[in-house]
């Protein structure tokens, strides 16, 4: 409960939402509002609405949020202990977003040992070696096996649903991060792959140019002849294979998909470039958007091109990864791509920054040659034939165990969706199948490996590793889209916490005036920032030690772990209100660790807690 004087703000909740009240002073009658537990985004903008319409704080607002969840779990913990659930012979992995509404804003490791070998290994060295995140190789590897086994095989959870191994991923980071030696460190076998596949193609024109021409005096001496026997056979145009396309344009990659029926994979290092080609030579827009969500389920397309007509494609299939910048990707996925349901198909990590150091650690070439011989096993796999020659992909099914697995995640998934809105819900309704995708690719991949499984049933080991991994995406999409949320200043914000977890967790406004360029000049501008981060509740102010003030020294602004009870409620609130970006560097460099939360003291009128009184300017620390 908050007590601004008269008026009074208190929060109770129950059934997955949690109703604000708002009562006394100038109000004439109580308001009443209602958000969903697990909405983060309705949180700060009732949070926002508070402030601009009440001058209530956005820190009080959530802070009353949280203490209302936090009782009521703790008032259902006392009253209906939970019984362990029934054992069977796979547990899926829990969710851990029934915990803590704000933990999921913290970055969690990428679950690198969810991966099979070779995959696994192969992730750890590589990371190891260009010391980039695991997760900055496992996506695109995963999408990578998935195009591998393109359409060949499908998986089927039920009657007629059948769901291709197709993902779409994207790496988010600021340029000059590792986005292009990573894409090709991921497609070195693909670019080989591809390379023998032009050879062989040179080879095939040949003679087929042989054949043609022989082909052409027949059918001239036949013409010539006129004695009523059979034409000459034509022969027939060898068609290339490919695996791997850049040119992001529908003209340019329909004729592609038509002669490659088992799919694509499309690769850029800026995928901003292929949402800019959208309709770039349509008469109409939206078309082109309308083309590629139908790529990402394999379903029917019509292509109508300018210079030979219409393209008629049964399956287009195309798996994508790729890079993009922070502000990028806000710009350019507009309400209209969101609504459209584009941002949703899309597998994100936007991992913490991290220092790189010089090593002398390579890949192994015996793990080089391992995941090579499984990209080659998946490339070589085939589609099975109906009666009347025509080609289908091979039904993969789940044994028992990996069904009762994904229809456990299946209930508990869409449980949560049931209670998000907006573009979270629009990227969970997704996530409800990517099991399904994951739990093939991964089994597939086990299978090339040279594991003894049956590569027709997907079993429970499989199936447990996709859940894991559908698990940390969940939790990866609700940070990344919390940050989306708060647009522009969402990622000011990130970057400037991750700047002073780098200096060790302590600034003074001078520090952020002499090193950003943003604050280059603009003293206010610096110390409203740290402001800000005050009334999130992610640090607090301090005075400088007397004995470390320079002349023209003002105090620093400090998250440090203090016996005081205000900055230990300070810290507290730093805990549950996450920066992602601090609490990726608690994880990476041990600068934060956790500690109890502390009860709220009492508010001060006129004050925010945690900033000292004082004339000087204070300064910033993250916890130790």
């Amino acid at each position: 409960m908050l007590d601004r004087g008269p008026a009074t703000l208190t929060a109770t909740a129950r059934n997955g939402e949690i109703v604000v009240t708002l009562k006394g002073g100038p109000l004439p009658k109580p308001i009443t509002h209602c958000v969903p537990v697990k909405d983060r985004t309705a949180w700060r903008e009732l949070a926002d609405r508070f402030r601009r319409q009440f001058g209530i704080d956005m820190g009080d607002t959530l802070n009353v949020l949280l203490e209302a969840v936090n009782e009521a779990k703790t008032q259902g913990r006392d009253a209906h202990p939970v019984d362990p659930p029934a054992e069977s012979a796979l547990t899926a992995t829990e969710s851990e977003s029934d915990g803590d509404v704000f933990q999921a804003l913290a970055w969690q490791p990428y679950p690198v040992d969810a991966l099979p070998c070779p995959l696994s290994d192969f992730v750890k060295a590589a990371a190891e070696s260009m010391y980039c995140d695991p997760s900055f190789l496992a996506l695109p590897l995963l999408t990578a096996c998935g195009a591998s086994i393109g359409l060949t095989r499908r998986i089927q959870a039920k009657g007629d649903w059948l769901a291709p191994p197709i993902l779409w991923s994207v790496l988010v980071c600021q340029s000059g991060l590792l986005k292009s030696p990573v894409l090709h460190a991921v497609l070195q076998w693909f670019y080989a792959r591809q390379e023998s596949w032009r050879k062989d193609h040179e080879s095939q024109q040949q003679r087929y140019q042989a054949s043609r021409l022989a082909y052409e005096k027949a059918l001239a001496a036949w013409k010539k002849a006129n004695d009523g026997s059979e034409p000459p056979q034509a022969p027939d145009e060898p068609v290339a294979r490919r695996i791997l396309v850049s040119d992001t344009t529908v003209e340019a990659i329909a004729p592609i998909l038509h002669a490659n029926p088992r799919g694509l994979l499309l690769a850029r290092d800026e995928l901003s470039a292929w949402i800019g080609s959208f309709d770039r030579y349509a008469s109409s827009q939206g078309g082109d958007v309308g083309f590629w969500l139908s790529c990402y389920n394999a379903m029917p397309c019509i292509v109508d091109r300018r210079s030979s007509g219409t393209l008629y494609i049964p399956h287009a299939a195309v798996s994508i990864t790729g890079g993009i910048q922070p502000g990028t990707l806000q710009r350019v996925f507009t309400l209209h791509l969101r609504e459209s349901g584009l941002l949703a198909r899309f597998l994100l990590t936007w991992p913490p920054r991290r220092r790189r150091v010089w090593n002398e650690e390579t890949v192994p070439e015996s793990v080089r040659r391992r995941v090579g011989a499984v990209f080659d096993c998946l490339l070589d796999l085939d589609f099975d034939h109906g009666p009347d020659g025509d080609t289908r992909p091979k039904i993969v099914t789940l044994s028992q165990q990996a069904k009762s697995a994904y229809v456990h995640f299946y209930n508990r998934h869409n449980q949560e969706l049931f209670e998000l809105t907006g573009d979270l819900a629009y990227a969970f309704s997704k996530l409800e199948e990517l099991p399904l995708r994951l739990g093939l690719i991964l089994h597939l991949v086990r299978w090339a490996a040279g594991e003894r499984v049956d590569p027709n049933r997907v079993d429970a080991d499989s199936m447990e590793r996709a859940i894991t991994l559908t698990e940390w995406h969940k939790k990866e999409t609700t940070r990344i889209y919390d940050i989306l949320a708060r647009g522009g200043e969402g990622n000011q914000d990130e970057e400037l916490v991750q700047w002073i977890a780098n200096r060790g967790g302590a600034v003074t406004v001078r520090d952020l005036v002499r090193n950003l360029s943003r604050f280059r000049g603009k003293r206010l501008e610096a110390e409203e920032a740290l402001n800000d981060l005050v009334k999130a509740g992610l640090g607090h102010w301090e005075e400088l030690p007397a004995d470390k003030r320079g002349v023209g020294q003002k105090p620093y602004f400090d998250s440090t772990d203090t016996p005081t009870h205000r900055q230990n409620f300070t810290k507290a609130v730093f805990q549950r209100v996450l920066s992602v970006s601090v609490s990726s560097v608690r994880r990476k460099t041990g600068l934060i660790t956790r500690t109890p939360q502390t009860p709220h003291p009492p508010k001060v009128a006129g004050r925010i807690p945690g900033i000292l009184d004082g004339p000087n300017v204070p300064k910033w620390t993250l916890t130790n």
